[in-house]
């Protein structure tokens, strides 16, 4: 024990807590902004089915905003490129409060609302291969308790703030806040960017962005058997995400009330954040891939509670086994950039989730004809998706022990 927490003590250098920092400030800003956009829409009168108009164009666009943030931070800096992500923030977190006119209001919430992804596939990916492998998965996982932190006090200061001021007082507060992120920005700019940036002629720089975005890179990607091998994994893997959106209407089904699948949700959610802490350390001693696997293998368990059970102690046990797996996340995450190297893998990942999001679009509706025909069905193909996912992975995809 004493040995895991010493090993953490090389992530709390000045440069990674300037990093934290900011993922804690957007994110704090970012969060209430994010899940308060149907109560905005109630609150300008709009109807509720206007709120299903909104979620379907910003899936859309995250169909085309992963991939052409990712090529754009290749070509012209990550680091510009999340700070555009910024100004667009502030600026249509500031309209959100005086728009009223309906389709004017869903634009700026589309717009609004890609703020986060054009942060987190520039900036956010720019960083992660910044980290050194040894350090990546530890790395992940205290970022993530700064982030998950800065979410849940901005969701409480976004809550303080609506009694005073209503939804759209908040979101013009939020839009001016995002400015403490963008000053952060800077400042991260200046510590891990200004070095890398000085040793090339803004020549060099130029002709290697071109390099990295040609069409001579997207042939040798669309050639790379591991780029198809992890996209087939992500497919499978979204159909069991897709399955377990429908777990609360299934709880309701079997008599479970969902505000205490949310009470299990929160407990869990504080669980996976310091277990992440120690099953990092040791995706970082001895290698991410196995953890990948059994990470995205074991949700078949859960599944198939769903599937063969309606008792309410199996279906709570089956949801603690759905959530405790993921302190893992952060392992899981890290290995992405075991699998794919700097050079490619901006850009493979906003491809990859590009390609998600539109199975993301798609499969809900397939999912949807199945649950009208058995709800249990549903968490059986989500099963089958696990155990395919976890399959491809162990097979097709490479093992990578850091060097520590």
């Amino acid at each position: 024990m004493k040995s895991i927490l010493q090993s953490y003590k090389g992530m709390f250098r000045k440069k990674y807590v300037k990093i934290y920092l900011l993922y804690m400030l957007f994110f704090m800003v970012d969060g209430p902004v994010q899940n308060m956009l149907p109560v905005l829409l109630e609150e300008k009168g709009q109807p509720a089915r206007y709120y299903g108009y909104l979620l379907a164009l910003i899936n859309a666009c995250c169909v085309v905003v992963p991939g052409l943030v990712s090529i754009l931070s290749v070509k012209y800096n990550a680091y510009r490129v999340a700070a555009v992500a910024m100004i667009a923030a502030i600026v249509t977190g500031c309209m959100a409060f005086g728009v009223n006119q309906t389709y004017l209001l869903i634009a700026v919430l589309v717009v609004l609302a890609c703020a986060r992804t054009g942060f987190n596939y520039s900036l956010g990916n720019d960083i992660n291969y910044e980290i050194e492998d040894e350090h990546r998965g530890k790395y992940f996982a205290v970022r993530d308790l700064f982030l998950y932190g800065g979410i849940s006090l901005g969701l409480f200061l976004g809550g303080l703030f609506v009694k005073r001021a209503g939804v759209s007082g908040m979101y013009a507060a939020a839009g001016l806040l995002y400015v403490l992120p963008l000053v952060m920005l800077l400042i991260v700019r200046w510590e891990c960017g200004a070095g890398k940036d000085g040793q090339k002629t803004d020549s060099d720089a130029e002709e290697e962005a071109e390099e990295r975005v040609s069409w001579r890179v997207f042939r040798r990607i669309a050639g790379d058997k591991k780029f198809w091998s992890y996209m087939i994994v992500k497919f499978f893997a979204n159909i069991y995400g897709v399955a377990m959106e429908y777990l609360p209407l299934y709880a309701l089904t079997i008599g479970i009330s969902v505000s205490n699948v949310m009470s299990i949700f929160s407990f869990m959610t504080l669980f996976n954040a310091v277990g992440a802490l120690f099953v990092s350390h040791m995706g970082d001693l001895k290698g991410r891939k196995w953890f990948y696997v059994f990470d995205i293998g074991f949700d078949a368990l859960p599944a198939m509670i769903f599937l063969l059970s309606q008792n309410v102690p199996l279906f709570v046990f089956g949801i603690i086994l759905s959530m405790v797996k993921d302190v893992f996340a952060s392992v899981s995450f890290a290995y992405f950039y075991d699998v794919f190297d700097d050079h490619n893998g901006t850009i493979i990942l906003g491809i990859v989730e590009s390609f998600s999001s539109a199975v993301g679009i798609i499969m809900p509706v397939v999912i949807g004809w199945v649950w009208e025909v058995s709800p249990q069905l549903v968490f059986g193909i989500g099963a089958v998706g696990c155990l395919l996912s976890a399959g491809v992975a162990a097979v097709f995809l490479p093992n990578k022990k850091s060097s520590a």
